[in-house]
């Protein structure tokens, strides 16, 4: 592979289907859908506001449950998701999970 061909791993799912998309083997649907799912994504974790910080201390059980309630409120869990796994350990640094399952439920 080529070094300038490299995708992202979370946007490897969004390159497929665009290029399912335009080379005529899928429907446009797919790729519809997937970019609202990462808009609605994207819209949820920018109400949240964190300072990005380089080194963090990471509470995982406060971590785990933010995960968890993320899934079951929000039914929006997927890779691309992934990348605000790092906003939702800072959060936890500040808050607690109850609170942000509380986020959760009057954002999604």
């Amino acid at each position: 592979m080529a070094k300038n061909s490299r995708v992202n791993s979370r946007d490897v799912k969004l390159h497929y289907l665009y290029n399912k998309a335009v080379f005529g083997q899928g429907h446009t649907n797919e790729l519809d859908e997937e970019i609202r799912h990462r808009q609605k994504v994207d819209r949820i974790f920018s109400q949240f506001n964190v300072q990005e910080k380089e080194k963090i201390t990471i509470d995982f059980k406060c971590l785990k449950d933010s995960v968890n309630s993320f899934k079951s409120i929000c039914k929006e869990w997927s890779d691309y998701s992934l990348k605000y796994v790092r906003t939702m350990a800072i959060a936890c640094e500040t808050i607690s999970s109850e609170d942000i399952k509380n986020a959760f439920i009057s954002l999604c």
